[in-house]
């Protein structure tokens, strides 16, 4: 596990460069999501489960009651 110095979609896809092949696990920020069809078209990228858990969260308290 690597954590960079920064949230910028330029850091990222300079790792991603670096890590050809890799399976990531990431959140949903879009400049982690520009770095990766950028610099990895083909990575795997997988969803931990905080991240899922955060996402059903937010569509729960954001649906009509």
């Amino acid at each position: 596990m690597d954590v960079l110095p920064d949230r910028t979609s330029e850091t990222f896809a300079a790792w991603l460069a670096e890590h050809p092949g890799e399976i990531m696990c990431r959140d949903r920020a879009s400049a982690y999501t520009k770095a990766v069809k950028e610099a990895a078209p083909d990575a795997l990228e997988v969803a931990d489960r905080w991240h899922l858990l955060q996402v059903r969260r937010e569509a729960w308290q954001a649906a009509p009651t």
